[in-house]
């Protein structure tokens, strides 16, 4: 009997010892944030710090009588609650709960384990307050939030509602993996939206009714089903808006604004029309006056598209269109500008890369600039043939303002630059006869391209628009242009997670102009084909285009290159661009030049891009 009373004791000694042990009240790396932590009671976990330590603490308000549930984003850590005297409330592993019992602060302690260590690695610290109630005396209605990534939600939110479209609760998931949103609802039929966020892929949910699983699903969802103790009918689908079919498009005037959403369209299956169409879009119509024609998606910062089409709404021919790169209101907004033909009916198609969402449509109409008229000069000098690959410059010395010369021989397809050694000379260029069509008119230097080969084109020479001559000696010149007149502005590479790997590229101007052809290697040396993008043909305004690599090569560099192939089959090599898929499953925090500075993903030159897992990829963007 000794015995076991001293086995007893000794036990007893020994739990107390590590119960002592347990209770992780140190911090060696002190308080982090320096601030008190306030939490928002009924909005789910709020973050206090997105790179805490282990073996630090934050400081957290309490009101008497809440329910409060600290975490860390490494489910393993160990968690110590303390009140301002450091002596610890709760402590365990994972998520600990506790009920305030004094209004005041505590101390939010967290270590890898029960042994109190430390670490240095960045986590995530947060905590979600319940305010304290009688109870519910209806039904417990709980929305589970979860996002695969555990960043949060990124800008999704939840929407309950009842039967007559009034909300009745709403919430988010601001970080971490997981939380809940608690309602106490009557008896009914009810239904929930999840809309927005930056990361839909990431997304789902749960709403449990009295502990019984009721609903679930991810982002962008509208009016699903919620029956909380009655069995409720079908929805009916949701309402498309008015505009979603192309016959149905809603006019617009010039220099106007209309607000408008994508929510609930349906996808027109429409071809390529500038950009591709991935998402359900709206349309919009407008008559052309002849003016020059502007649209802007604006107030919105999804990643928006625009395509233009011109006929009648069962007969669509394409206009153009633009992803992204707006300058109208803001780079991730689409933008896209042409000249209106009078009388004739454009539509406008508003729809997204990879969700829907609200906007503003701004349309824009100012009158061209018209160069003055062209010049006729009747004084003929000399006759000579145009440029070749062999001889790419021709010069004609002395002619005089006022007079015309005669070239021949032009190819198809090619860019020829005309001009004057007076750089204020007017010049303008005439085909078949002195007197004929004018091909193009300004000031020098101008650009021509023939349609067709073998064509004739005059070239009068004046001082002025007003046609004004000089007895003077200037110099007419004709340079031909690359055969490959595709002037590339930038091309970069970007792994996106759960989605692959994105190739982005951007030309200045485009002639003749078929397809880009996108090749992969390991090693930057064998190349093999995976895809195709159609090029804009011919183009002098700035053209935006992207590619998903669905299927990269998994832990190995990728190195991407573009081939442009020319409507006549000559081709010309862009690139390469390295994207590292060696287990990136980090997000990109942060782009910074080699001086530290904070860039955006169109910066050009060297950018080292820093993931949230402390890895970095310094990557050339030209």
């Amino acid at each position: 009997m000794r015995k076991l009373k001293l086995l007893i004791l000794l036990f007893a000694l020994f739990g107390l010892y590590n119960l002592t042990n347990a209770q992780c009240t140190t911090a060696s790396y002190g308080q982090y944030p320096s601030s008190t932590y306030t939490p928002t009671c009924g909005a789910g976990f709020g973050s206090i710090t997105t790179c805490g330590y282990r073996g630090e603490y934050s400081v957290v308000t309490v009101i008497t009588g809440n329910s409060y549930t600290f975490r860390s984003s490494i489910s393993t850590d160990y968690i110590t609650i303390a009140n301002s005297s450091n002596t610890a409330l709760v402590f365990g592993t994972g998520d600990q709960t506790w009920i305030a019992t004094y209004d005041g602060t505590v101390r939010f302690y967290t270590h890898t384990n029960s042994s109190c260590g430390n670490a240095s690695g960045c986590m995530t610290r947060s905590v979600e307050c319940v305010i304290a109630g009688p109870g519910c005396l209806d039904n417990d209605v709980i929305v589970n939030m979860v996002d695969s990534y555990g960043d949060g939600w990124n800008g999704a939110a939840f929407t309950l509602a009842d039967d007559q479209g009034v909300a009745v609760g709403t919430g988010t998931l601001s970080s971490g993996a997981s939380g809940t949103a608690t309602f106490c609802l009557i008896d009914g039929c009810y239904t929930i939206s999840v809309t927005g966020g930056s990361y839909p892929s990431e997304v789902s949910w749960t709403v449990d009714v009295n502990g019984t699983q009721v609903a679930s699903g991810g982002a962008n969802i509208v009016d699903a089903s919620v029956e909380v103790n009655v069995v409720c009918g079908t929805p009916p689908p949701p309402t498309p808006p008015a505009n979603d079919d192309v016959c149905s498009a809603e006019a617009v005037t010039c220099n106007s604004t209309t607000s408008g959403t994508t929510v609930n369209a349906t996808t027109d299956g429409l071809p390529t029309c500038g950009t591709t169409q991935s998402q359900a879009g709206v349309w919009y119509r407008i008559s052309g006056t002849g003016d020059d024609f502007v649209a802007s998606l604006c107030n919105t910062s999804w990643d928006s598209k625009i395509s233009v089409f011109s006929g009648t709404c069962t007969n669509l021919t394409c206009v153009g269109g633009m992803d992204d790169n707006g300058p109208a209101c803001a780079s991730s907004a689409a933008s896209y500008s042409w000249t209106s033909v009078i009388g004739e009916t454009y539509y406008i198609l508003v729809h997204g890369y990879s969700s829907t969402n609200a906007f503003d449509l701004e349309v824009t109409c100012t009158p061209p600039i018209i160069n003055p008229g062209p010049c006729t000069n009747t004084s003929f000098y000399t006759t000579t043939t145009m440029p070749t690959q062999t001889v790419s410059t021709k010069t004609i010395s002395c002619q005089y303002a006022g007079e015309y010369t005669t070239w021949t021989g032009g190819e198809a397809g090619v860019t020829y630059t005309v001009g004057s050694s007076n750089s204020t000379d007017w010049i303008t260029i005439r085909r078949d006869t002195y007197d004929g069509p004018v091909e193009v008119v300004g000031t020098t230097p101008i650009y021509l391209t023939p349609t067709s080969a073998n064509q004739t084109y005059h070239f009068h020479i004046n001082t002025n628009d007003l046609c004004g001559i000089e007895s003077a000696c200037r110099d007419a010149q004709m340079t031909r242009q690359s055969a490959l007149p595709v002037t590339m502005l930038f091309m970069n590479g970007k792994n996106i997670p759960e989605l692959g790997n994105m190739i982005e590229w951007s030309t200045a101007s485009e002639q003749n102009s078929s397809y880009f052809e996108i090749q992969i290697s390991v090693d930057g040396s064998e190349y093999r084909a995976i895809g195709q993008v159609l090029a804009a043909g011919n183009s002098n305004s700035k053209q935006d285009y992207k590619y998903v690599d669905n299927g990269p090569l998994a832990n190995a560099f990728n190195y991407y290159r573009l081939v442009q192939f020319d409507i006549d089959g000559a081709s010309e090599i862009y690139g390469p661009v390295m994207i590292d898929n060696r287990n990136r499953i980090s997000k990109i925090i942060k782009r910074v030049d080699m001086m530290g500075r904070e860039v955006g993903p169109d910066a050009k030159g060297v950018v080292i891009e820093i993931y949230e897992d402390g890895t970095m990829l310094r990557t050339i963007n030209k």
